[in-house]
């Protein structure tokens, strides 16, 4: 997938997918990956990889043994129909996964975590009516009147967004902290 980021550079505010990574770094990936398994005998469990283009060369920054956060798992169910919550349980269980096979994602879909621009006393949530049209799942936490003290990582929830192409997921993606955003009171 795609990572965006909002205020915090350093933390993932959304995720979309397909991806704009090249075949080539894909496959490179999977080579290192299989290789890094390899060399630490890993045989069940998630192997999720984190990494940074450079002139279009994969760079892994992370790797760790856990899904990602922020309901990662259920832009995959979304995005591909694996229901990959019950993958990760059977493979770290040691169970059978032989029947689980590689799906291409079908459409364009981000998911977005809502946050805050600026510390204060939460009123709503707003949502542009175009983009409320292509929420497709949410789960949302905030109350009006939330106090909201640190933007950097305070979310209010989380949307799944099914787009009709990747140059209007592409897009709309990078505008979110605007299309759906924290009101904050007077």
């Amino acid at each position: 997938d795609n990572e965006h980021y909002y205020l915090n550079q350093y933390m993932v505010s959304a995720a979309s997918t397909p991806s704009i990574v090249p075949n080539r770094a894909v496959d490179e990936l999977i080579k290192q990956s299989e290789k890094i398994a390899s060399l630490l005998s890993l045989k069940t469990g998630i192997f999720h990889v984190q990494f940074i283009l450079q002139d279009n060369q994969p760079v892994i920054i992370e790797i760790c043994r856990r899904p990602p956060g922020d309901l990662y798992i259920k832009l995959v169910e979304h995005a591909t129909g694996v229901d990959y919550a019950s993958w990760i349980i059977s493979a770290t269980a040691g169970l059978d996964c032989s029947k689980l096979t590689q799906k291409e994602v079908n459409g364009f879909y981000t998911r977005h975590c809502i946050m805050a621009s600026e510390p204060g006393v939460l009123d709503k949530i707003v949502i542009d009516k175009n983009l409320e049209e292509k929420i497709i799942d949410r789960f949302l936490w905030w109350e009006s009147g939330d106090r909201i003290d640190d933007v950097q990582t305070k979310k209010c929830g989380i949307v799944f967004v099914k787009f009709n192409s990747m140059d209007e997921m592409l897009k709309d993606t990078e505008a979110m902290h605007t299309l759906i955003h924290a009101k904050l009171h007077n």
